[in-house]
């Protein structure tokens, strides 16, 4: 089972990626594998990791 940490690398990967279109697409693919691997997922706040990621917020916030 995947964990936080395996989460925030991939959250991190995605928010490397430039073309808005292209993360969204990627974020898609990838969030349902995330989610049936561990059923404590939560897509929001990966969406936010991103987010802050993307916006040089802090180091993103944990996802748990």
């Amino acid at each position: 089972m995947m964990t936080k940490k395996h989460f925030q690398k991939f959250a991190d990967a995605i928010a490397l990626v430039e073309d808005y279109q292209d993360r969204i697409k990627i974020r898609d693919l990838i969030i349902g594998v995330l989610a049936s691997d561990n059923p404590r997922f939560d897509a929001s706040r990966f969406d936010e990791w991103i987010r802050r990621i993307r916006n040089n917020d802090d180091k993103g916030i944990e996802i748990k």
